[in-house]
């Protein structure tokens, strides 16, 4: 069940489509999202530069800051408002406390804060976290989040690139290669899959001895009253990253849902690796789980 929704944002990232799918998922799900906005410390934003400033421009500078900041945050909230009347979902700006709206409900908050603080803390406490994804526009914010979230939440997330995208009546693959990862990140998509119209699961080559299989899977899904169409796809010699978004796109889905880290963070920072290329080469929303 998937009720608590959690949109982190911050000024490089609130005017995406994240946003967009964020509060589409809060109607369609009948949940409670949080748009929680994050501006820097204006005294952080002061650069360094021995005892070249006196008070007083030290003072301007941290008072233009505070300004702007706050300007940002009053755009970020117009934007979600906006969002939420269009969509029909109610709209409120307060703590992440303050529950007093019937679902789907919106509650905007903007603090002062720092990102890698409190993304992955916040995180913990929702079903699901929707970002953008990581690009020259949104960096190094939507890196930042993203990797707090994979890897500091315990949470799933959806990232979204740019484009207008479903959330109902859509086709998802299951990038299936029966590792934890990919079992915790079909079990907490299971109300989204549940709002498809078609499932595809892939397994690129042979299954591996010890996992369980494309059929097994199939089973699972089968419980919780779900149809599944089996893909089993020789591996080419490519990247599987690349075979897989490219199965997706000949596919026709509209959104991939898979684990992400199979092999340590390190590595695949490093050598590259499946979420790597996902990740950076996804046209598609994207719902991972570590």
């Amino acid at each position: 069940m998937i009720r608590s929704i959690f949109s982190p944002m911050t000024v490089r990232t609130f005017d995406t489509s994240a946003t967009t799918v964020a509060v589409k998922l809060t109607k369609v799900l009948n949940g409670q999202l949080l748009a929680f906005f994050m501006r820097p410390d204006p005294r952080l934003s002061i650069p360094y530069v021995g005892d070249g400033l006196t008070a007083d421009v030290i003072q301007t500078l941290c008072d233009a800051t505070e300004k702007e900041g706050k300007e940002a945050t009053r755009s970020a909230m117009d934007h979600v408002e906006g969002l939420c009347k269009k969509m029909a979902v109610n709209y409120k700006e307060g703590s992440e406390s303050d529950k007093s709206m019937n679902p789907p409900a919106a509650y905007f908050e903007g603090k002062i804060c720092y990102l890698k603080e409190k993304v992955g803390r916040m995180a913990r406490v929702a079903d699901l976290s929707v970002v953008p994804q990581p690009n020259d526009k949104n960096s190094p914010d939507g890196e930042d989040m993203l990797n707090e979230l994979i890897l500091g939440s315990g949470r799933p997330l959806m990232m979204v690139p740019e484009g207008n995208f479903k959330v109902t009546g859509h086709t998802v693959m299951i990038a299936w290669n029966g590792r934890s990862e990919s079992a915790r990140a079909v079990a907490a998509a299971l109300p989204i899959l549940h709002e498809a119209s078609k499932i595809i699961a892939i397994t690129i080559g042979s299954d591996h001895v010890g996992r369980p299989s494309l059929q097994e899977l199939a089973r699972y899904l089968k419980i919780h009253g779900l149809d599944m169409e089996e893909m089993q796809v020789k591996n080419s010699g490519a990247a599987i990253g690349e075979q897989l978004l490219k199965s997706a796109a000949d596919k026709g889905v509209n959104l991939l849902v898979s684990g992400a880290y199979s092999h340590s963070r390190w590595r695949e920072k490093i050598l590259g690796g499946v979420t790597k290329y996902i990740v950076q080469h996804a046209k598609i929303p994207l719902f991972m789980s570590h």
